[in-house]
Order: structure tokens, then sequence, then C-alpha cells
């Protein structure tokens, strides 16, 4: 089958694009964002000089064009017309209609929470004033907005399935899709990660690894739900270390958070003002390949987020194989028919009891690190999810 995928948001189309191909499938790529964390160079350095026949660049297009849906968006659009099926993403979403084929869409936050809700018209026109707003132009960009709204919507309600964290996750988004008529026979889950290769458990009286991947910077706003849980978390999480450091003052262990950034990332500015300069330290990954390849070179993955949101490099450290410490909460437990295998800790000195057990005994993190690995093997293969939801359509 041939397989059109319209968006690359956190480089998911990409990670899709290479899964289909092992199914058996060909696969295509629109891109539609001009950050690297959205494109395949932000993904691997090897993408840096040139993109495969199979990705078209439509980075250079704004959103004021997909908003009018101007002929420029004419050749991405027949570059995905020999399709049989669709999978779109971010503004790829509101063109559904325009190729009349069957598809899903993979939500990644802005898509569904700013584009597919109606009401977000009054934060896109709040910092009109009352002239403009009155006059003959604003009316016309009130109602081109109105507009691009509703097909986002339309197209979210009518697609074949919604690829989006489970119910419980994001209440706010589980209110939208509940609005559209999206039941949960509709949504699917996918876990989408890279699966480097993990490397051997550090014995004891070694200095341990200890890896906390920040999330990307990148030029739209985080869900309030999600800077929240990550505010916090990596907040909870320097306080843990630093009790930790109190309870094993000599404790031979490096942390490393890594972002994919400068220093100037609130992020970067914690760490600096933690105190804790003899064993934490800022690093910058500059591509989602880098951080995953530091996470699985990683004894321990320090999870920054709180529940009920976890991380990417979460879900990369299990399925590295490493022993995670975080919290996956409730609503993504209830997805598997196992236990998710990490250290649960939900608050400083969880965290510092946690890490202290792993640090004092390579049997622990061995046998974690082995549940982890095993748990991925089955439920994590991103071919093997996707070939699920294929089976469902």
């Amino acid at each position: 089958m041939r397989i059109g995928i319209y968006g690359n948001d956190n480089n998911l189309g990409l990670l899709y694009a290479a899964a289909l191909v092992q199914l058996g499938h060909s696969a295509k790529l629109v891109l539609t964002r001009a950050h690297a964390a959205h494109r395949p160079e932000g993904f691997d350095e090897r993408f840096r000089t040139s993109y495969p026949d199979w990705i078209f660049d439509a980075g250079q297009h704004q959103y004021a064009e997909y908003i009018c849906q101007t002929p420029r968006l004419g050749d991405a659009l027949n570059f995905l017309d020999d399709c049989d099926l669709l999978v779109l993403n971010h503004v790829g979403i509101s063109l559904a209609a325009l190729w009349a084929k069957p598809y899903v869409c993979l939500l990644t936050g802005v898509d569904l929470l700013v584009m597919g809700d109606i009401r977000s018209i009054y934060d896109l026109t709040a910092g009109w004033d009352a002239s403009f707003r009155r006059s003959a132009a604003g009316r016309l960009n009130e109602r081109t907005w109105l507009r691009f709204l509703a097909r986002q919507r339309d197209a979210i309600s009518a697609a074949a399935a919604v690829i989006h964290p489970p119910r419980g996750v994001m209440p706010r988004a589980d209110a939208l899709l509940d609005e559209l008529g999206v039941d949960d026979d509709r949504r699917e889950l996918v876990v989408a990660v890279p699966q480097p290769r993990a490397a051997a458990v550090t014995a004891g009286g070694e200095r341990l690894r200890v890896v906390c991947v920040t999330p990307p910077r990148w030029p739209d706003s985080l869900p309030a739900a999600v800077t929240v849980a990550y505010e916090t978390g990596l907040d909870a999480l320097l306080t843990g270390i630093r009790t930790f450091r109190t309870l094993r003052p000599n404790a031979p262990i490096d942390v490393n958070v890594i972002g994919d950034d400068a220093d100037e990332t609130p992020a970067a500015r914690l760490v600096a003002e933690s105190g804790l300069d003899e064993c934490v330290s800022w690093r910058v990954g500059p591509t989602v390949a880098a951080r995953a390849e530091a996470i699985a070179g990683a004894d321990i993955v320090l999870d920054p987020f709180r529940a009920p949101v976890c991380s990417p490099a979460a879900w990369t450290g299990v399925a590295a194989g490493r022993p995670v410490i975080g919290e996956f909460g409730d609503a993504w437990g209830r997805c598997f028919a196992e236990p998710i295998p990490a250290c649960s800790a939900d608050g400083p000195d969880a965290i510092a009891r946690t890490l202290t057990e792993l640090c004092d005994d390579a049997g622990i993190r061995q046998g974690v690190a082995t549940r982890a690995r095993r748990f991925a093997l089955k439920h994590l293969s991103l071919p093997g999810q996707l070939e699920r939801v294929l089976a469902t359509l």
C-alpha cells in the first residue's frame, strides 16, 4: 500500500515512514515546519545535506497559506496524490477534503488543542484593536480563521482513526475529541520513539551515568497541562537529586541534563542555579538520534515530567532497556496488559530513595533493565503498533 504522511511534528512522520516501509508499504512524507525539532535534520545528522526523494519539503509555507488554502500548496498536495491512505498531522489535517482519500489523524498537540477548538478564535483575535475588529478587513480575517478552524474540526471528526495519547492524560483534549464525536473505538494509541541499542549496565563501584532529557524548544507554546507537568517535574527531580546527595554524598554519579539548545533555556538556568555543580551538568543533544543514544548509554534515566504526562525520553529509556525513574500514571498503565517496568517516584523524597536503591545495587538496575527491554519488544515495536492500526481501518 502507498501511504502518504503530511506533517512531521516532533519527527513522528519520519518514524512512521520508516516503520511503514518495514511492514512492506511505500511511504512519502511532506514536511510542514521550518524549525529543526520538526525536520529530519533535527532527528539525525545524515539528513543535513539532502533529503531522499520520498520527502517533500513544504516548510517554507506560512500558516496563512494553509488558513487561506492558497494554490502555492499545490505541489505538496500533488506529491501525495497517488497514495492509497494518508496520515495527516498538524496543518495537514485541514487539507483532508482536497484529496478525497481515507485518512488517519496523527494528533500531537496544537493541531487539536488550538486548531481543533473553535473557541481558539478568541485567543487568535485577542490582540486586534477595536477599529480593526469592526473593519471589513477585520471581519474577513475573522471569517477566514473560522473557516480554517471548521475545516480542521470537520477533518478530525471524519477521520477513520485518530492517534492520540490515552484518555486521562490530557483532559481538555479528551473533551474536544468527545465534542467532535471521536469515541474511544476510533482512538488509537501509538508510542513512537527511537529504539536504540542499550549499553551494558555499569558494574558496582564505577561512576554511574544518569541522563535526563528535556523537551525540545520550538516556537509553539506547549499545552498548559504539559508545561506544568514539565516545570514541576524538573524542579522535583533537582530537589530529589539534592536529597540523594545528602544520603550518599560520595556516590559516584554523573547526571547529564540534555536539551536541544544552548544555555538560555529555562531548564539550563534551573540546572545552573541548582547548586549541584559537582554532579549535575547541562549538555546539548542537537538531534533526536543523539539524545536517544545518550539515553541508551545511561545506567539510569530520569523523566522530567509528572503524571499523567510522560516524556518521549521516558519511553525511549524503556525501549532501550534502561531503568527509568518517572511517573507514567494510571492512564498509561491501563493501556497495557502488564505493568510498565519503570521505577515510579511521585516526589523529591521518592526520587531520592529510588535513586539510592538503583545506585547501591547493580542487580536491581539489571532486573529493571531486563524487564524494560522485554516490555519494549512486546509492546513498543512501531511497525507492530502501526500494523494494529491499519488492521482496524
